[in-house]
């Protein structure tokens, strides 16, 4: 789904987010483009994350860079999204350099 607020497009991206489904992902995130307007990527409902996202955020950075337009991940992103984040070091390119400090393990 994908939804205006205000200035901001919310591209929301549930399911596996894996090389599996990175073509519908790339789709959704293409026609948010469409609009002009920021984007604000929202994936609290993914279930599975694999570097292929990662990879497509950081193309679609790039796009929206070359076009004017801001595109960044919602906060805070899933565990599981940011434990591939900090493991790959792609804190920096991506905005999030909290996520790039190991979190501390919770009892």
């Amino acid at each position: 789904m994908s939804q205006c607020r205000g200035e901001v497009r919310v591209v929301e991206l549930s399911g596996p987010l894996t090389i599996a489904s990175m073509a519908r992902c790339r789709a959704r995130l293409l026609e948010a483009f469409q609009d002009q307007r920021d984007i604000v990527v929202a994936c609290e409902d993914a279930t599975e994350f694999d570097i292929a996202f990662v990879q497509v955020i950081l193309a679609a950075r790039k796009l929206a860079d070359e076009h004017g337009i801001g595109l960044r991940l919602a906060e805070p992103a899933p565990a599981g999204l940011q434990d591939i984040i900090r493991r790959g070091g792609f804190a920096a390119a991506l905005g999030l350099e909290d996520v790039a400090a190991p979190q501390p393990v919770r009892h």
